[in-house]
């Protein structure tokens, strides 16, 4: 059955079975109701801006990418040339919590340059 993300207006499905990590909490997203992923995402992101992941080890521009096109790159480095990757990373639901964290730290902290750099490639700036 589809339905309409309150946050985006979107068609989405009711998100069922997917979960991620918040700080040490672990989130079901079956709890979050018919938004739509991205939104979730940006939900999640934006409760975590004001604090930085509580994990120990390297602070969230300082983790090191372990697969994908910009592996053995770090956070930050991928941020300075390609946000939307890193706001992408957001989305997709690592497995890894602490990465995951980071990414979302590093997304809410750059949430108004990810919406206008979404809008010039949509075309709607």
């Amino acid at each position: 059955m589809m339905r309409h993300c309150p946050q985006c207006n979107q068609d989405t499905e009711h998100i069922e079975g997917r979960s991620f990590w918040l700080g040490d909490a672990h989130v079901n997203m079956g709890d979050a109701g018919p938004h739509c992923t991205k939104c979730v995402t940006r939900l999640a992101s934006t409760a975590m801006q004001a604090k930085p992941p509580d994990a120990p080890g390297p602070a969230p521009e300082d983790r090191v990418m372990p697969f994908g096109k910009h592996k053995g790159k770090t956070l930050g480095q991928i941020a300075e040339r390609d946000l939307l990757y890193v706001d992408w990373l957001a989305g997709i639901g690592l497995r890894d919590h602490r990465l995951q964290q980071a990414v979302w730290h590093i997304c809410a902290g750059r949430n108004h340059e990810i919406q206008r750099l979404i809008e010039e490639r949509d075309g709607s700036a």
